[in-house]
């Protein structure tokens, strides 16, 4: 069984992720969110996938917040699809409230590594896939997205680490994608920021004008084919 993690299935690429991935016969899918589509419910009670109800805010130890064991102990290849993020709050750097740093902190970068950390641990000796969902955030600096840029960069050299680590482990593969703007919630979120605080706003405005925006499905397509997930 090859066994695929993903967060935030319930909307936007995550959505879109699971609705392509849903009708492969050759994965079996553990779904991470805290909530989902009617759809998903559907298949939910058709035993189509596997769901675990939580925020991930409250992720703080995942052999028991997961409960996902015996179906890791049962796969014979494992992928994790760091998808859930948040952008917010944008803001300007000396007006963020502490524990709005610490809950983005801890959504975009200590649940990708407290997984990735649990996989390697649980699934010692199986492949492992590692497919971190990455932003060109992550290597530009952009005035109001402080902590959003420092969360993905965060990322992408953690797992930059990880590929070195492993990288004589012909069953590991790590690799950081930037599906590039899609047109989603968080999209509609930069929208309404004041430009005193996101300078760029009129930039992605213009975006969604032009319908220059990817859809979910077509970065989801893009994604599953660099991952080899086809």
């Amino acid at each position: 069984m090859k066994l695929v993690l993903i967060t935030g299935i319930n909307k936007g690429l995550g959505e879109a992720l699971f609705n392509h991935l849903i009708t492969n016969g050759n994965y079996r899918i553990i779904g991470i969110s805290r909530g989902i589509t009617q759809k998903q419910q559907e298949l939910l009670k058709e035993g189509k996938f596997i769901y675990v109800k939580m925020d991930l805010l409250d992720l703080n130890n995942p052999e028991q917040d997961l409960k996902i064991l015996e179906f890791l102990d049962k796969a014979e290849e494992v992928f994790y699809i760091n998808n859930a993020a948040t952008i917010s709050p944008i803001n300007k750097i000396g007006a963020f409230k502490n524990n709005e740093i610490k809950q983005l902190l801890h959504l975009n970068t200590f649940v990708p590594i407290v997984i990735t950390n649990y996989l390697f641990r649980e699934a010692s000796g199986k492949k492992i896939s590692i497919i971190n969902i990455s932003s060109g955030a992550a290597n530009s600096p952009i005035v109001g997205w402080s902590l959003y840029c420092a969360s993905k960069a965060a990322n992408e050299m953690f797992f930059r680490t990880l590929k070195a680590q492993e990288e004589e482990n012909i069953k590991i593969n790590v690799v950081s994608i930037d599906p590039g703007v899609v047109d989603s919630g968080m999209q509609g979120i930069i929208r309404t920021v004041d430009d005193s605080v996101f300078p760029r706003v009129n930039d992605f405005i213009e975006l969604k004008n032009k319908n220059e925006l990817q859809t979910p499905e077509a970065a989801a397509l893009k994604i599953i084919k660099q991952a080899n997930l086809v």
